[in-house]
């Protein structure tokens, strides 16, 4: 692989503070050289791709007609029926590389449910705001 300049620079050096909290390397957090240039390298492969992966997809939910070779009649390459649950798992599986992975959460709440309050039509305001706020605090 001949080396770009311009992949190797996108990397600062750390600042003279920076090189005092952390004298033995780079700072916390910061990823190494290594890592930054294959996600630099890779970014620009898939955007390089972008319009493959889109007509890749199409063709996997419209399906795609066989071509055929006019003079001979020899299918050159084979359709392809549309796929709607294909085209969702490929999106799906894309999404897991692209979108950060969301984790469900479960509350529980232990405490017992409220008390019926009734207020009735003939309730002042006052006397409806005290019940919804024993209903409330409940």
């Amino acid at each position: 692989m001949d080396g770009d300049p311009s992949i190797v620079a996108i990397v600062e050096s750390p600042t003279e503070t920076e090189r005092k909290k952390h004298p033995g390397g780079r700072p916390k957090g910061q990823p190494n050289r290594a890592t930054v240039t294959m996600r630099y390298l890779l970014e620009q492969i898939v955007a390089g791709q972008m319009v493959n992966v889109d007509q890749a997809l199409r063709d996997i939910l419209n399906g795609r007609p066989a071509v055929i070779d006019a003079k001979t009649g020899v299918v050159v390459m084979k359709g392809v029926a549309p796929n709607p649950m294909g085209f969702t798992t490929a999106l799906t599986n894309i999404m897991d590389f692209s979108l950060p992975r969301l984790t469900r959460v479960e509350v529980k709440d232990d405490r017992s449910p409220p008390d019926d309050i009734t207020i009735s039509a003939t309730a002042s305001p006052e006397e409806a705001q005290q019940a919804y706020l024993k209903l409330v605090q409940s």
